[in-house]
């Protein structure tokens, strides 16, 4: 997999692409407005993950952003004809383990709102890796205006803003509240009862990891108490 250059996440197309289908899974119809919320032309939308890229190649370049601060990266690696599908990595000293992951083989979610926006913060640009952290998050319905007031405040940043962009955000925020529980062990750390996560326990059971815990769940915790979201 080969890096795309930083000025593909200025690209209007490269946003409303990595983001739609999200807020499309609320039953809001982002399709119907997203081009005039980033001012886009929609004869150029389509093949956008076509052309740029390079989706009809099975076996790639595809793009991989990797997102550092001081001991720990994510890795967000795109890959696959389409439907395209988008896997999500956390790695200290260059050893990248797979944490979650969205399309034919959705493993979601990943990691939670207050690890993605403490994290963000801690990275040269906060905006732009928020929002390619978020589709692998999961926001809390208690934390559902927090959300959408940030990834609103991102959207502005890079340029983006208006009604539109509003409902968008809106759309985004709603569509990550699975309504599961995240509770806190102390030898695991944070854990989800989604049945769909790699951080659920039954899942851990799933991948014969019932007797040694697994070192991806102290990687985690080591990462959370870094970010200071340990009890």
């Amino acid at each position: 997999m080969g890096q795309l250059p930083a000025q593909l996440l200025d690209s209007p197309y490269w946003w409303a692409s990595h983001l739609v289908e999200s807020a499309c899974s609320t039953g809001d119809q982002a399709y119907e407005y997203i081009y005039e919320a980033f001012g886009l032309q929609p004869e150029d939308f389509a093949g956008f993950w076509t052309d740029t890229l390079n989706m009809n190649n099975e076996y790639g370049p595809w793009p991989e952003f990797i997102l550092s601060i001081p001991g720990f990266a994510v890795n967000v690696a795109y890959l696959g004809t389409p439907r395209h599908e988008v896997k999500y990595g956390l790695s200290t000293f260059g050893q990248v383990h797979w944490v979650g992951g969205l399309g034919g083989h959705g493993v979601s979610p990943a990691f939670r709102w207050d690890e993605i926006d403490r994290f963000s913060r801690r990275t040269p640009a906060r905006e732009a890796s928020l929002l390619l952290l978020l589709p692998a998050c999961e926001i809390s319905a208690e934390q559902r205006e927090e959300a959408r007031e940030t990834i609103r405040d991102c959207f502005k940043a890079l340029g983006y803003e208006g009604p539109l962009i509003d409902r968008f955000s809106k759309a985004l925020a709603g569509r990550l509240d699975y309504g599961r529980h995240w509770h806190y062990d102390e030898t695991y750390g944070w854990l989800s009862d989604h049945g769909h996560s790699w951080r659920c326990p039954e899942q851990r059971r799933v991948r014969g990891l019932t007797v040694a815990p697994d070192e991806q769940f102290f990687l985690f915790k080591s990462l959370t108490g870094y970010l200071g979201l340990n009890q």
